[in-house]
């Protein structure tokens, strides 16, 4: 048997194998792009309150706090704030922002719904958000001490148990 030259052999393995290669990189880049969870630099961002204002983001939040991102066009986000106000209801001394690229009306109709603070941004991407519901905890200190990607079960204390103990501290 003859050897193909290594050069034919490559070509002949990338014609066949070569589109996993570019769907493994597709993958990856959608991984770390929509599906990781990123810091916020606060101080490069800005928030739209109630009234109108435009505010830094790092004045317009009291820290410590728990920063929840969602949308009214997002059914998971939906579902979960009749639990997220409860959630927030018994746990008075943990602040609860949620922030939202939606319509003035839309978010004063949530705020006034579920009773939590909402505030309002020109676009989430701004914010490295991508991808909703997420939602970020912070230390006194400013800092992210934890991320949750997708929907909390804010109703159920076993998965709420790590934010109590977060917020005690």
């Amino acid at each position: 048997m003859v050897s193909k030259p290594r050069a034919e052999r490559l070509r002949s393995w990338l014609a066949r194998y070569g589109f996993l290669l570019v769907l493994a990189a597709g993958i990856g880049y959608w991984y770390f792009r929509y599906m990781v969870v990123h810091e916020i630099a606060w101080s490069d961002q800005a928030v739209i309150t109630p009234d109108g204002r435009h505010l830094p983001a790092e004045e317009a939040l009291q820290f410590p706090c728990v920063v929840h991102f969602y949308a009214s066009w997002c059914g998971p986000c939906v579902a979960e704030l009749p639990k997220l106000s409860g959630f927030a209801a018994s746990h008075r001394h943990i602040r609860i922002y949620l922030i939202t690229d939606d319509s003035a009306e839309k978010a004063q109709r949530v705020s006034e719904a579920f009773g939590l603070d909402v505030l309002r941004a020109d676009d989430l991407d701004d914010f490295g958000v991508h991808t909703i519901p997420v939602t970020y905890f912070y230390d006194k200190r400013h800092e992210q001490v934890m991320a949750t990607q997708g929907a909390v079960a804010w109703d159920n204390h076993s998965a709420t148990q790590p934010i109590e103990n977060l917020f005690s501290q």
